[in-house]
């Protein structure tokens, strides 16, 4: 037993039950190699105590110092960064869709360092779900050349792209949502706005059922946006001719 800053801890798992609400500490305390935290880390398991001193700090990424560490004291424990705790990984990407359209920085990381490809490899799901690991694996690579775009995709994959609220109003789905908000009056505005909405993209894409890739998907929206605008631009042109 040891008693850290306060807390009692029986076990070297134990450490992991508040890891993410005392996350500065713990990595003030690891990073420095404190004496007490690591006495008892070696007395609960020395090889992990070895492994865990060979984690190089990174003080610029103190979250994937400590994330590294929580897989080597459990290597199947819950999804733990930051100050978030994840029991499943359908939770992860609930999170982002509810936030969205905002971004959260820390969410998107776990996806673009190939940290959640990290712990999936470690829940064993590269074998016991290949097709899903092989999706989030295409979403990092698509996040690491499209910024937000795989970020949203892997919202949408484990949220569902239905009854999605976006700036208060929830819409039953894609199409109820181009519906409500685009008219022959505003589809040159709201067409130059969409081309910059990772948000928007990411939904369109992941409500497309048919056999493009991602890439391809993705291409599509925006030459999709630029033909109405097209269109419409065109038709406007004709209307002032005869007026």
């Amino acid at each position: 037993m040891s008693i850290i800053r306060g807390v009692e801890y029986n076990k070297l798992n134990d450490l992991l039950k508040d890891y993410d609400k005392r996350w500065r500490l713990f990595f003030s305390l690891l990073s420095s190699q404190d004496k007490e935290l690591c006495e008892f880390i070696k007395t609960q398991d020395r090889e992990k105590y070895n492994k865990i001193i060979e984690v190089p700090v990174t003080y610029n990424k103190p979250d994937e110092y400590l994330f590294k560490i929580a897989a080597i004291i459990n290597s199947h424990s819950d999804l733990i960064y930051h100050d978030y705790r994840f029991k499943t990984i359908e939770e992860y990407g609930k999170k982002i869709i509810k936030f969205s359209p905002k971004i959260d920085v820390y969410l998107r990381d776990l996806l673009k360092n190939g940290l959640l490809l990290e712990y999936m490899k470690r829940q064993k799901m590269d074998i016991e779900k290949p097709a899903m690991y092989k999706k989030i694996s295409e979403y990092m690579d698509i996040e690491n050349k499209y910024v937000n775009i795989g970020y949203f995709l892997c919202g949408f994959y484990f949220n569902g792209n239905k009854n999605i609220k976006y700036n208060g109003k929830i819409y039953k789905d894609y199409n109820h949502f181009v519906n409500s908000i685009i008219t022959d009056e505003n589809i040159n505005e709201v067409a130059d706005s969409f081309q910059k909405d990772c948000f928007i993209i990411s939904w369109q894409i992941s409500s497309n059922n048919d056999d493009l890739s991602i890439y391809e998907r993705f291409l599509h929206v925006i030459n999709m946006f630029d033909e109405k605008k097209r269109t419409y631009l065109k038709e406007l042109k004709i209307e002032k001719n005869i007026g």
